[in-house]
């Protein structure tokens, strides 16, 4: 049954959210399933020397390549996983080791929140009852009619609030409510673009895949923004310029359709060049990725394939 609680940044301060617990215990954890999966993570990472260091030094390589000692981890996770949902377990291990009060919190926060939701009251009833109030402030007989809604507020959600603390308290709620609407928003527009930046990691491996359809027609619906372009450019020094050609070879794709297909200027081809990274940028990047001059060699062997037996060996045989 709904009831009228405190706003969630005041309640859940009374229901163990921001307490502390010991670094890999999950005990506290209410999803039992969840619990045992990392319980049973916790014993696979223990028969495993030094697995803590090193999966909390862990990199993931930029094309996957298989480390034994990462096997060894992902197969400990527990013989009930398949390889994506042990991954799955591993990072999150991964990210406990790094950030295990932020681990702890965020838990607590998202299973409490379940519980308080479950019965805090709805938004249409608040918003009927801030709508009321503001109201009250125009006229008395809005007034007198607040002054029952709130009679009848105590009664349907057995409080005891006077009308000043059932307000401030309701506005808080709101307030709060808009502020979590706008953060998932927010939080969909951050899913959305890693979806985009994977989708556009690929389209530079494969940049074939950018003319799957006749006319030069995009199966892909990533809308490019200088954004999009900064974050790519982090690891491929090259991508605006690689960007530019592509829409340079979707024109000219379009056209050579429309024309029949005849064969295409040199620029075409540029679209499947090796990337450019100057020596500057292929140390420091493999600074940070230790497999970097070797991923660059793959891109580099996967478009020279695509333009041999793709492009001229289909579209333009």
């Amino acid at each position: 049954m709904a009831t009228i609680l405190p706003p969630w940044s005041e309640y859940r301060k009374t229901v163990g959210v921001e307490t502390k617990e010991p670094v890999e215990t999950f005990d506290w954890i209410q999803d039992s399933s969840f619990a045992y999966e990392l319980k049973t993570a916790k014993a696979g990472m223990d028969s495993i020397e030094e697995s803590r260091a090193f999966l909390k030094a862990y990199v993931p390589p930029l094309d996957m390549k298989s480390d034994p000692k990462m096997n060894a981890i992902l197969c400990a996770m527990g013989d009930h996983h398949s390889g994506a949902s042990s991954r799955a377990i591993m990072n999150t291990y991964r990210y406990l080791l790094n950030n295990w009060d932020l681990f702890v919190e965020t838990t607590k926060d998202r299973e409490q929140r379940k519980i308080y939701d479950a019965q805090q009251i709805h938004y249409s009833d608040y918003d009927e009852y801030l709508t009321a109030y503001k109201l009250s402030l125009t006229s008395l007989e809005e007034e007198v009619k607040f002054y029952e809604l709130c009679s009848i507020f105590r009664a349907k959600f057995n409080v005891l609030y006077s009308n000043e603390e059932m307000t401030a308290i309701l506005t808080k709620v709101r307030d709060e409510e808009r502020k979590a609407g706008m953060a998932k928003m927010e939080d969909a527009d951050k899913r959305r673009f890693e979806d985009d930046i994977d989708m556009l990691t690929f389209l530079y491996r494969s940049p074939i895949r950018w003319f799957n359809y006749k006319g030069g027609i995009s199966p892909f619906s990533v809308n490019v923004t200088r954004k999009h372009i900064k974050r790519m450019t982090e690891l491929y020094p090259d991508y605006e310029d690689h960007y530019m050609t592509i829409k340079t070879a979707l024109d000219e794709w379009s056209f050579l359709f429309k024309a029949g297909a005849k064969r295409p200027t040199t620029a075409f081809f540029h679209a499947f060049t090796k990337p450019y990274v100057t020596e500057e940028d292929m140390a420091r990047l493999t600074l940070l990725h230790p497999d970097y001059a070797e991923h660059i060699k793959k891109i580099t062997e996967t478009r020279q394939y695509l333009l041999d037996k793709e492009v001229l060996g289909v579209m333009f045989a």
